[in-house]
């Protein structure tokens, strides 16, 4: 399996979610990067550019777009960038 950087910003209105409720997020990028055959390895939410920067493994490049394609449906991220590693 392949690791991949994946680095995603919230919106203002799901960041200003966060704020009003606390949450662990990775329980809902968790099972969603299971779904497609993965495994999250870090996840972490990171000051700067980026709200939130996560390490996980996929099976191939098709998974890992599926889960950025899948995460960016709800609308809660402004963008989101992966990289191979």
């Amino acid at each position: 399996m392949n690791r991949y950087l994946i680095q995603a910003s919230y919106t203002s209105d799901a960041a200003a979610a966060l704020v009003d409720n606390p949450e662990d997020r990775s329980l809902v990028v968790k099972p969603l990067i299971e779904q497609l055959g993965g495994h999250l390895l870090d996840f972490y939410f990171t000051l700067g550019e980026y709200d939130v920067v996560c390490i996980a493994e996929f099976p191939n490049n098709t998974a890992a777009l599926a889960f950025d394609l899948s995460a960016v449906k709800p609308g809660h991220l402004s963008r989101i960038k992966t990289t191979v590693l």
